[in-house]
């Protein structure tokens, strides 16, 4: 995801000040889920839903727009759930094959202390940026 950290009030977490290609886009491969926070609130965006499941370092799963046309969320190299990120939940609860009435937070828990929670990156190309006046264009 293309990420604009701004030199003059720079992120930490990344090294580069400009225009940079965030998340783990060279990332591959299958990676066992080690850390789920229920009460994670996206930073850029007020949603309805809470939780994220760490990927790697500081790149995590969590919730996104609520459609492909709302505007003013940027991901930063996270995987953002668009829709509805408790319902994206709950689908991880229903495949598990955990019964009972346990909220789903609960269920991504256990399966992480269990070490049966996984995460699948496949390749994907990175976005070439191209500058344009005052805008960019992202070429996928």
């Amino acid at each position: 995801m293309p990420y604009w950290n701004d030199p003059a009030a720079p992120s930490l977490h990344y090294k580069l000040r400009k225009w940079t290609v965030a998340g783990l886009s060279d990332a591959r491969g299958r990676f066992k889920v080690t850390y789920y926070d229920a009460t994670y609130g996206t930073r850029n965006r007020v949603s309805p839903h809470r939780g994220a499941i760490q990927i790697q370092d500081n790149f995590l799963i969590h919730s996104g727009p609520a459609t492909l046309q709302s505007s003013g969320w940027g991901g930063a190299g996270c995987v953002e759930i668009i829709g509805n990120f408790t319902a994206f939940k709950e689908d991880i609860k229903t495949v598990s094959g955990i019964g009972g009435y346990l909220p789903s937070d609960e269920i991504i828990h256990r399966l992480i202390k269990a070490g049966k929670l996984y995460i699948e990156i496949e390749a994907a190309p990175k976005p070439t940026i191209t500058p344009m006046t005052n805008q960019f264009r992202f070429k996928i």
